[in-house]
């Protein structure tokens, strides 16, 4: 038996990987053109404390707490919101992008992306979502082919229109 111990603990330093990176994350701000999410620009601009961390297989990983400024560009409304959680980035076995959250987290999607009420219209959506949120982004097409939830969505286009 002290054999086979002996046998795993050496077959576990081989199979070690390398350790992920980690450092602070800073995202510029999301500029969304008239018809993107809105019927007028948009911009999101996140402040907080997040952190990313890069694995070798290149899952990408945000954690941290924070607000989103969310600004009508046409009119200059705008609504901070909290946010908060974990959002990863993963390949998916197809070959897209899956993308999870967990928390409070702001989600734009274009004109025939599917959302949490089924196919986006335009001129696009713009939520935030409470929750957990399990989406697929087709890279070929850049359209969200897959959008799963729980929670609660509050859609926010309408908040910062006069």
């Amino acid at each position: 038996m002290l054999g086979v111990a002996v046998l795993i603990l050496a077959g576990a330093s081989v199979a070690q990987a390398a350790q992920p990176e980690r450092s602070p994350y800073t995202p510029d701000p999301t500029l969304l053109e008239p018809g993107q999410a809105c019927g007028f620009g948009v911009e999101i601009a996140q402040e907080g404390n997040y952190t990313q961390t890069v694995f070798d297989d290149g899952t990408f990983v945000v954690t941290g707490s924070g607000q989103d400024r969310v600004t009508n560009l046409d009119d200059d409304i705008s609504l901070t919101l909290r946010t908060s959680g974990k959002l990863t980035m993963s390949e998916s076995m197809d070959g897209d992008l899956r993308i999870q959250a967990s928390g409070r987290t702001v989600f734009y999607l274009f004109e025939g992306d599917q959302g949490p009420f089924g196919l986006v219209d335009f001129p696009g959506a713009l939520y935030y979502i409470v929750g957990h949120v399990d989406e697929i982004l087709d890279l070929d097409t850049d359209t969200v082919t897959s959008f799963e939830w729980s929670g609660r969505a509050t859609e926010l286009c309408s908040l910062i229109s006069p």
